[in-house]
């Protein structure tokens, strides 16, 4: 009942926020997004850890394959104040081929409740297209991160425009890796 309440308030905000689903260790709610055919999903947990590190490792490039999931390339194109841009390339199922994006990774300050946020906004032009690899046409997101103590609730929220893709596997794709990639960081840091 708890994780029902907490997945609740991940989505009271928006009414048109649908609770996907709770488990012990991630809530998970979708939304449409107007304009879009394609759903933005957004997945909250708890990790043990310090929001420093929870913020060291979400920009630390070489280690996104590690943990988040379908990355097959990740590798920093410059650093900016405050952030980084950054090209990654993920796996699709067959008989897709390989998305990817070049993605600005961008820290703000602390707010007042000391929570922090790592926005994150799709370039689609910022380099020339791969071969065999189709570009995706807009990404957005964000991590949400507030600290209590040892712990930090994380909250990653996500939208992708993967082009000529049927909806129900691109909507089914980006929910999965929303999850994995909350449910990786969980793991990482676990609350045992």
């Amino acid at each position: 009942m708890l994780l029902l309440a907490l997945a609740w308030n991940l989505c009271a905000a928006d009414n048109q926020c649908h609770i996907l689903g709770t488990s012990e260790q991630i809530s998970l709610c979708e939304r449409l997004r107007e304009g879009s055919r394609f759903h933005e999903y957004s997945a909250r947990g708890t990790l043990c850890a310090r929001m420093p590190d929870v913020v060291a490792l979400l920009m630390d490039v070489s280690a996104i394959p590690e943990w988040f999931p379908g990355v097959i390339e990740a590798r920093s194109l410059a650093v900016a104040p405050n952030g980084a841009f950054v090209y990654l390339k993920n796996r699709a199922p067959w008989p897709l081929r390989p998305r990817d994006m070049v993605y600005h990774f961008l820290l703000e300050a602390p707010a007042e409740d000391g929570s922090m946020r790592v926005n994150i906004e799709g370039i689609p032009d910022y380099i020339d297209a791969v071969p065999r690899v189709v570009r995706m046409e807009s990404a957005s997101g964000s991590w949400q991160l507030h600290s209590s103590g040892a712990r930090t609730d994380v909250r990653f929220t996500m939208h992708l425009e993967l082009g000529d893709v049927p909806v129900i596997m691109a909507n089914r794709r980006v929910e999965d890796t929303v999850v994995g990639a909350v449910q990786n960081l969980s793991e990482r840091f676990y609350c045992g």
